[in-house]
């Protein structure tokens, strides 16, 4: 989890350090889901699954190229951040 927030925080400042971002938005997901299998032959299977996810969002102002920004984020998220 703590890997999570760093990972989060780390791109978050990456968005921001971009020229024409005006607006940066992240945040983290969790789910949780619980299966059971349950057959004739008597198997009896409970099992919990959980998932986490983060999403990050930049926005520009109207005066600047949407494409030159994205492609600055991309080139900077994947030069500096390894998941």
């Amino acid at each position: 989890m703590e890997q999570n927030i760093e990972l989060l925080l780390k791109i978050d400042s990456e968005i921001r350090a971009v020229a024409g971002i005006t607006l940066a938005e992240a945040n983290l997901n969790f789910h949780r889901e619980e299966q059971w299998f349950v057959s004739s032959e008597g198997a009896n299977i409970h099992q919990t699954k959980y998932s986490t996810g983060a999403v990050t969002l930049p926005t520009r102002s109207r005066a600047t190229n949407s494409e030159a920004v994205v492609s600055e984020f991309v080139r900077r998220t994947v030069s500096k951040t390894r998941i």
